[in-house]
Parts: structure tokens; C-alpha cells; sequence
């Protein structure tokens, strides 16, 4: 059995998307885990956000347009032994409304051997492309000045950033890490966007009772701190979202649980592992006023893992949980 009690938060909005299970894709907010895992990891995440909310009725087929935001993940990350620590790579996809954007994480982390762990120092490029559908906007006065001279011309824009990240893997089955994410801000005039610099905290520990040998809980928590900044217009401002999971597994194989995400939603999550696959599966009912303007309530998300074995020298192998398959 599993259980997870999972938080994440919507203040990244036109920033990049976020997953319920984040525990499962720790490479796309932290560079320092590339390789860790000692094996070669695909995943693949897919998300659908608020399901069956509408906007505002189409002029040419009479129906009103979808506006649940949905976003795809493709991660891949490995240990390569002559490098002495291991790569990653990352590329999802995300559309909200008139908004829909490409990122691409790159990036290599060094594995430093220490008597308590494993640390993984890792560097990375960032790539975003931000396309913005002008055309569908309707705004209650022609001459808003957001949207008036905007065309196809101008709809979209490229930007690179790097981000830097160190993380621990303990020999006592627990974890640490903290990450600089959009350390540079790229920002760009014509389209009106800025990514947002943010550090995130994590940490978790895996653990079993004397007469439950079984079952191993595994207790996460991350912090993503907002940093100051200025997106060229205006200042913004430091903002905090916290993530608190716990993760219990049965017999290696089985998961299920709960998850609370901090002022939005609360979440039921399950899945199983079959020797190298692992599936996922959460689905988030939402705690605020959106609840009222989904047509079920919620968001669905669907995680597939597939582990390849590569040789290599192992650290810590006593730890062992879905995270690490």
C-alpha cells in the first residue's frame, strides 16, 4: 500500500506547469538529481487541469471553448560513469487558454562519494518558447491596450535560463536537496512575460515499523520559495508554496493514498510497480471556487515510468523505494 498527502500551488500561473506527483519527477525542479537514481529513468506525465471548464461561447460553432489547462512531461535522466555523475533531459508542453508554452531542461550533475551519502551538484539550461493566440482574446473594449497592434507577428517568444541544484542521497534512506531555478529572470517586452527566479527546498525519509516490515512510509515535503524580482513593468514579490507527502509502500509493488494541496485541492492518488514499469495516477478535487466552474471538480494526472538497467557502480543500495526503482 501507498499513501501520499501531496500539495502544490497555482502561483506559477503563466509560469511552468507543476505536477501533483512531484516526489516521482524530483529532475524537473531540482538539476542536482540527474543520475542518482543509478538506473536510466523515462517518465512520462500527463496532466489535465480542471476538467470541464468552459469559457465563453464561440460566434462561429455556438459552443463554448475548453479552458482546462492541460501539460505533458517526457523525463529521462542517467548515471554516466566517465563523466563521474549523470545527465538529464526534459521536455513538456503546456496549454492554458490563449496561453501554450515548450520548455527544455538539459543539464549534468557531478556525484560527489561521501561517508554519509551521495551529493549530486548539478547545472543546466532552461529553454522556454511562449506562443500567446492574440486573435482568440475578447476583451470588453476594442481598444484595450494589451491586446490592440498585437498579431501573428508577435505571438511568441523564445527564452533561455539556467538553473543549479545539489542533492543528497543519505545512507539512512533519506534525501536533501535545494535548487536555483530561472536564476537569470529572461524576460521579454513584446509579449509582456518574465520568468520568475524561485529556490526550492526538499527533503524526505523512508522508514518501516517493527511490526508492519512490509510496508515502508516515506514522508516529503518541498518548499518553493518566489525571489524578488522585476518583470520589466512591475516589481513582484516574494511568494511561498509548500508541498508536505507521505508515500507508503507495500511489498515494493502497491500504492495508494491521499494528498492535501494547501489552499486548493485534495487529492487521491494510487498506483502499482511491475519489475522496471511503474504507474501512477492522481486525481485532484479542488477545494476553492473553481470546483464550481469544473464540470467534475477536479484535475486527473497519469505518470508511466519505465527503468532501463545500466551497469554501474551502485551507492546506497539498501535504499530502495518507488522513487528509486
Amino acid at each position: 500500500m501507498s499513501l501520499f498527502v501531496v500539495t502544490t500551488y497555482w502561483g506559477f500561473s503563466q509560469q511552468e506547469p507543476t505536477l501533483s506527483q512531484y516526489m516521482l519527477s524530483t529532475y524537473d525542479y531540482n538539476a542536482g538529481y540527474a543520475g542518482l537514481s543509478n538506473t536510466l529513468n523515462a517518465t512520462i506525465f500527463y496532466r489535465q487541469q480542471w476538467i470541464g471548464m468552459r469559457g465563453a461561447v464561440s460566434a462561429e460553432t455556438g459552443k463554448k471553448s475548453s479552458l482546462s489547462p492541460y501539460n505533458a512531461h517526457a523525463i529521462a535522466e542517467m548515471p554516466i560513469k566517465f563523466l563521474h555523475g549523470g545527465i538529464g533531459l526534459e521536455v513538456s508542453t503546456t496549454t492554458a487558454a490563449q496561453f501554450s508554452d515548450v520548455f527544455i531542461k538539459v543539464g549534468y550533475a557531478y556525484h560527489l562519494q561521501t561517508s554519509f551519502g551521495v551529493i549530486g551538484m548539478g547545472v543546466r539550461a532552461q529553454f522556454c518558447n511562449k506562443t500567446i493566440d492574440w486573435a482568440s482574446f475578447t476583451p470588453e473594449q476594442s481598444s484595450d491596450p494589451v491586446i490592440t497592434g498585437k498579431t501573428k507577428e508577435n505571438n511568441s517568444a523564445f527564452l533561455a535560463d539556467a538553473g543549479i541544484g545539489f542533492y543528497l542521497k543519505g545512507n539512512l534512506n533519506y534525501n536533501v536537496g535545494i535548487a536555483f531555478n530561472n536564476i537569470i529572470a529572461s524576460r521579454k517586452e513584446d509579449i509582456g512575460f518574465s520568468t520568475m527566479r524561485n529556490m526550492v527546498l526538499s527533503g524526505g525519509y523512508s522508514f518501516t515499523f517493527p511490526d508492519m516490515p512490509k510496508v515502508e512510509f516515506s514522508p516529503v515535503t518541498r518548499l518553493t520559495f518566489i525571489l524578488p524580482g522585476n518583470d520589466g513593468r512591475q516589481k513582484y514579490y516574494t511568494g511561498v508554496y509548500w508541498d508536505l507527502s507521505l508515500l507508503a509502500t507495500f511489498n515494493r509493488q502497491f500504492w495508494t493514498g491521499l494528498s492535501y494541496r494547501m489552499k486548493d485541492a485534495v487529492s487521491v492518488l494510487a498506483g502499482f510497480n511491475f519489475r522496471q514499469l511503474q504507474i501512477g495516477v492522481s486525481y485532484d478535487i479542488s477545494t476553492t471556487k473553481l470546483i464550481k466552474v469544473s464540470a467534475i471538480g477536479g484535475s486527473l494526472e497519469i505518470s508511466v515510468r519505465y527503468a532501463f538497467s545500466i551497469e554501474t557502480d551502485k551507492y546506497n543500495p539498501s535504499y530502495k523505494n518507488s522513487r528509486y526503482l
